[in-house]
């Protein structure tokens, strides 16, 4: 029989051990209102949009990939990124929909909205986790790589 002198701190340590594990790797953070009860959508990881295109732009395609997975991977909080208009890399003047990275985790990033017209399927302030192939393939879409039929 265990005494209750090593029961206290071995089950201290086991529930601090849950506690710390976090999330799992490839999972999203906790579902729930962001900031101020805004809405956090999310957005999973796409089929491959190169598989889909012309064997003569593939290999094109896939330099494009290649750019966004190394732009994706360097992502940082408060860097700027543009999710609707000419280059993602690029939120200048072309840029119509204008995000923060807000946070980042294991395959995750989330985006907050900051400037965006009416018009636009993205709403101001809302929060969007993104896992990192979707903002890939997001990004392959605004170079102009079209849904594969």
């Amino acid at each position: 029989m265990i005494e209750f002198k090593r029961l206290v701190p071995l089950a201290s340590a086991l529930l601090l051990g849950l506690a710390c594990k976090g999330p799992m790797a490839g999972t999203y953070p906790s579902r729930g209102p962001g900031i101020g009860n805004r809405d956090n959508h999310r957005l999973g990881p796409k089929a491959d949009r190169c598989a889909g295109v012309d064997q003569g732009i593939r290999d094109i395609c896939k330099r494009v990939r290649d750019e966004a997975s190394t732009f994706v991977a360097k992502l940082a909080i408060d860097d700027q990124i543009c999710l609707e208009g000419k280059a993602m890399d690029q939120p200048l003047a072309n840029c119509t929909v204008r995000a923060y990275v807000a946070d980042v985790s294991a395959e995750a990033i989330k985006l907050e909205v900051r400037d965006a017209p009416r018009s636009s399927r993205f709403k101001l302030m809302d929060e969007y986790w993104y896992h990192e192939t979707a903002l890939i393939d997001r990004y392959l879409v605004m170079a102009g790589f079209d849904d594969p039929k």
